[in-house]
């Protein structure tokens, strides 16, 4: 199987931004491994799509291997469309609206 190209909504890209803020006023190398972090992830959605289970409908969640994330993801013919990523502590219920957005 052919990896898919991993692709990032607005809404994804934003938590994101807000995650690695947080981080990096801690300390800048956390937010370097949290993006180190999400790119491995990101890598093996690509990769092994199917891997991850099935959360809601035909949304699926990987969960980041050293930060407490997890990235919320649909596939698509040719590529995997992340619409959250969202720290563990937080309600699961926060991607729900995004799954099903068409936005990019």
């Amino acid at each position: 199987m052919r990896a898919r190209k991993v692709r990032y909504t607005r809404a994804a890209q934003s938590d994101l931004a807000a995650a690695y803020d947080w981080y990096r006023a801690i300390n800048p190398l956390l937010a370097e491994r949290l993006i180190d972090d999400l790119r491995g992830t990101a890598e093996r959605i690509s990769s092994h799509p199917h891997s991850y289970p099935l959360f809601l409908g035909t949304c699926r969640r990987a969960r980041l291997r050293v930060f407490s994330y997890f990235v919320y993801y649909r596939m698509e013919t040719r590529s995997i469309v992340v619409h959250a990523i969202l720290h563990a502590r937080r309600s699961p219920g926060l991607h729900l609206g995004r799954a099903e957005s068409p936005e990019r």
